[in-house]
């Protein structure tokens, strides 16, 4: 089988609610030359039947279950066979041109300082890597559950341009069942857990960003004691 241009890694924990209309959504795109890559993170429920439904372009791969995101996502990026990767949340949707734009990008002035003193504008389902430079530097850190796709930008950014095209081509779902969002103690502090190698890069803007990091974290375990109290 020849190697696609594009590999597209689809990370999944029970995300079947959802996952036909992400999936019909990359067999939708205009541009075809390329493969999913299914990690199944030991999914409960019908995600297995559905994905394995999609044909050979779909790769399907099960995982041993209650690995951090991180870990799931460099065990496909051993699978991939593709020059480019990109990636696809399972709630989430690309419109038919999403992949037709790659051609139609420029450089755009998001700094690796501004990564570090702002919230990440970077969203999983809306990037493309070179495949051989996410390789060349180590991956994903495997002990991150939830930022571990911050912590890759941050590194990568910090040597190399990000290109940008301006029409929007991804609808982002937001619900109740994400295991992930700014509303969670853990995913602000493991944004402070990245940060923290990346110390006094970005001067005070950064100080006063971690403090207010910290700041809401402490909001966010306050919050979790008056719940579970």
């Amino acid at each position: 089988m020849a190697r696609p241009t594009v590999s597209i890694l689809m990370n999944c924990l029970n995300g079947a609610r959802y996952l036909r209309e992400a999936l019909d959504s990359v067999f939708a795109q205009t541009y075809t030359d390329w493969e999913i890559l299914f990690w199944d993170d030991a999914s409960t429920d019908e995600s297995a039947k559905i994905a394995k439904s999609y044909g050979r372009k779909l790769r399907y791969f099960r995982g041993l279950g209650g690995m951090p995101l991180g870990y799931s996502r460099n065990c496909g990026l051993e699978k991939a066979r593709g020059e480019y990767l990109a990636f696809l949340d399972c709630d989430d949707v690309w419109l038919p041109t999403h992949l037709s734009t790659l051609d139609a990008m420029w450089p755009v002035p998001i700094s690796y300082a501004q990564l570090l003193t702002a919230s990440n504008p970077l969203l999983s389902s809306t990037l493309l890597f070179r495949t051989s430079l996410v390789r060349a530097h180590g991956g994903w850190n495997p002990t991150l559950r939830y930022a571990e796709m911050y912590d890759l930008c941050l590194r990568l950014k910090k040597s190399y341009a990000v290109m940008w095209q301006s029409r929007e081509t991804v609808t982002i779902r937001r619900h109740p069942a994400q295991a992930c969002g700014s509303g969670h103690a853990a995913v602000t502090l493991e944004v402070l857990k990245t940060m923290r190698p990346h110390r006094w890069q970005a001067g005070w803007r950064q100080v006063v960003r971690e403090g207010l990091l910290w700041a809401k974290y402490g909001g966010q375990k306050l919050a979790d004691s008056r719940t579970f109290n």
